[in-house]
């Protein structure tokens, strides 16, 4: 399975990391997620995506969706290796 790049990487789901992760994953830019506890990023995720599926009425076959614009990583080396 080939893994999605991504333009930024947040290390650190604190208030200020998820808002920021939010945000550029919001305009369409692909957002690399994680965090010490590895099981806290599939909550922030789906958050995420709860949220933003419904701004998404507007969506076009072919356009990036913002929604699935917040990855999650495993660890910092998958992490790296996904950042373009």
């Amino acid at each position: 399975m080939s893994e999605e790049l991504c333009e930024l990487g947040i290390v650190g789901l604190t208030s200020l990391g998820q808002s920021i992760a939010a945000h550029h994953a919001s305009v369409k830019t692909r957002v690399c997620v994680g965090d010490e506890d590895a099981s806290f990023v599939p909550q922030v995720i789906k958050e995420y995506k709860t949220q933003s599926e419904a701004g998404e009425e507007d969506y076009e076959p072919g356009q990036k969706r913002a929604s699935r614009c917040m990855l999650p990583s495993r660890n910092m080396e998958e992490m790296v290796a996904r950042l373009t």
